[in-house]
């Protein structure tokens, strides 16, 4: 039951959610539609517009046109009037049997007189508009083209109108009127609807339907008049789409009813429903052959790792399947043997080390008896008054007890520098007074801990390999200070130097700073084991920043620089 409800839920937001997104997808793509088709009426109206404003300006270039105008007032029944007049019509008439979109031209002079040419044989020659206003509008449009729209019984009448002026004196002469071909219009919307776009309608500035009989609501066309979009009427339950047109300043509307608009939604949500229907049935019955087949196995392993013995040795299962079961089986199995086999290790393991322990108390007495003789060298020599055999047997025993005397691996900087000073006795006595030791250590980094024997092997270094090879006296030079946030430390021996390619080989070792450098056998490798001993500890305790910089020059000098932190922690170091 859970299972099922579990499937169930999911299929239901899945298809709450396709029914919502298909829904929007048919919005917008029959918003982006219906735009496309208006947006082409649009551009077909406004070259039929432009054309008809073309038809008018080619009319206004025809001299018998003002012949006649200019001369009514003379004698218009005069033959050359009348022959005149009848030019005008034939031209007129071939205008309008041209082209499809003229019903009737008109020309009207000042005494209202009136030369009209119709595409019907209607021998009617008077128009539906009222002279008056279509003069006043003209003259408000100040000699350019104006449109006027006429509503009759059946239809409305659309009408380009403009004034003729004199071309001498630029008076008004005449106005010239257009008929638009209704049918021609009506074409330019229904020659673009489909199934979906239907009902395309053309309504004025005045709120006058030209063309459909969509009669657009006042307050809903004062919010679409003079823009382009589409709205969803929840209250009429269609969407509208809208363009307007600057010249003339027309709207194209269309409607879509939500039955027509979700019609392909509803038919996705019923199938929708469906479908999650037969697959809650389908996942029920397939989930309870599954949990069936996954239950028994776990069982069978489960009962195993239950049955774990006393001496922590686990028993195998027998899953004799082809799947992943058998493969976590077969896993199992092999891991309860190397279980078994590593309880037996560690077995052995508590008794070596129970071994070891003992073998370590016995080697804590060997420094011990070490010390003890060594302090019997010392007072058989001082009984002796031999006092460099004394000093060095002293600073051999202090030298012992900072290597292997203590437990803390970390020690003060003035502690390191004690012990070298010992360590400079020793060689002192060895090279007969050769080696001439200075020291300078700034108060305030004595009590900084750095790990023991840090400093004492580059000390070594520049006794064995500059100042041993060095005729003369050698001096060595030791130094720590505080920069900032770190403590520099510089060993500097006036010994025979590194040559550049030596110097270079020595330092692509440091840069390698890993236990590989230590490996080397060549004679490089040999000199420099102490050195790079000491860079792999600095970037060991304090990072990969941190490491031993070398500066050298042959036959001249060595120079030693060792950075380390003022403030890292080292605590988990001095754990180990």
């Amino acid at each position: 039951m859970l299972l099922g409800v579990q499937i169930t839920i999911p299929l239901i937001l899945i298809g709450l959610l396709s029914y919502i997104i298909s829904t929007n997808i048919l919005e917008v793509s029959s918003i982006e539609h219906s735009r496309n088709i208006l947006n082409s009426i649009k551009f077909n109206i406004m070259d039929y517009t432009n054309n008809i404003e073309l038809i008018s300006q080619s009319i206004l270039y025809e001299k018998k046109i003002y012949t006649v105008l200019n001369n009514e007032q003379n004698d218009r029944y005069s033959l050359y009037n009348y022959e005149a007049a009848d030019e005008i019509h034939n031209i007129f008439k071939k205008l309008i049997f041209t082209r499809n979109e003229v019903q009737a031209i008109t020309l009207i002079s000042n005494n209202q007189n009136y030369y009209v040419s119709k595409k019907s044989n209607d021998n009617n020659n008077n128009i539906s508009l009222n002279y008056n206003d279509v003069l006043k509008k003209a003259r408000d449009n100040q000699g350019k083209a104006v449109w006027i729209l006429e509503k009759n019984q059946t239809s409305s009448v659309v009408f380009l109108a403009r004034l003729i002026y004199n071309q001498d004196t630029f008076t008004e002469i005449g106005l010239l009127v257009i008929e638009l071909q209704h049918e021609y219009l009506e074409s330019l919307c229904s020659e673009l609807t489909n199934n979906d776009i239907r009902n395309i309608s053309i309504t004025s500035d005045d709120n006058v339907n030209i063309v459909g009989n969509e009669v657009l609501d006042h307050s809903f066309f004062d919010t679409i008049k003079g823009k382009n979009g589409s709205i969803l009427d929840k209250n009429n339950k269609k969407l509208t789409s809208f363009v307007s047109i600057s010249n003339p300043n027309w709207i194209l509307t269309t409607s879509v009813s939500f039955n027509s608009l979700y019609a392909g939604a509803v038919v996705l949500r019923n199938w929708i429903i469906i479908l999650s229907l037969i697959s809650v049935i389908l996942a029920i019955l397939l989930s309870l052959f599954i949990a069936t087949d996954f239950i028994t196995p776990i069982n069978t392993l489960a009962t195993a790792m239950s049955n774990i013995s006393d001496d922590g040795s686990i028993p195998g299962v027998d899953l004799q399947r082809k799947d992943e079961f058998g493969l976590l089986g077969r896993k199992f199995n092999s891991m309860a043997s190397e279980i078994n086999l590593l309880v037996k290790w560690v077995y052995k393991e508590r008794i070596t080390r129970r071994e070891a322990e003992l073998k370590a108390l016995q080697a804590q007495i060997n420094p011990h008896f070490l010390f003890n003789t060594l302090e019997s060298i010392n007072w058989m020599a001082q009984m002796s008054k031999i006092p460099f055999i004394s000093q060095m047997v002293t600073s051999l025993a202090s030298i012992l007890d900072a290597n292997i005397g203590r437990d803390n691996k970390l020690i003060t900087i003035l502690e390191e520098f004690n012990n070298i000073k010992n360590y400079i006795n020793i060689m002192e006595v060895r090279f007969e007074n050769r080696i001439s030791f200075i020291e300078s250590l700034s108060p305030d980094v004595c009590d900084v801990k750095i790990p023991k024997l840090l400093i004492q092997p580059l000390v070594e270094n520049a006794v064995y390999h500059g100042i041993e090879k060095k005729r003369g006296k050698g001096v060595i030079l030791l130094k720590a200070k505080q920069e900032g946030d770190l403590v520099v430390i510089e060993i500097i021996d006036n010994g025979r130097g590194i040559g550049a390619e030596e110097l270079e080989i020595l330092r692509e070792r440091l840069e390698l700073a890993s236990d590989e450098t230590i490996k080397f056998s060549d004679d490089i490798g040999r000199k420099s084991i102490g050195i790079e001993n000491v860079n792999r500890r600095l970037k060991l305790f304090y990072g990969d920043d941190f490491g031993l910089q070398i500066v050298s020059k042959a036959g001249c000098y060595t120079k030693f620089i060792v950075r380390v932190s003022l403030t890292q922690n080292l605590e988990p170091e001095a754990k180990t």
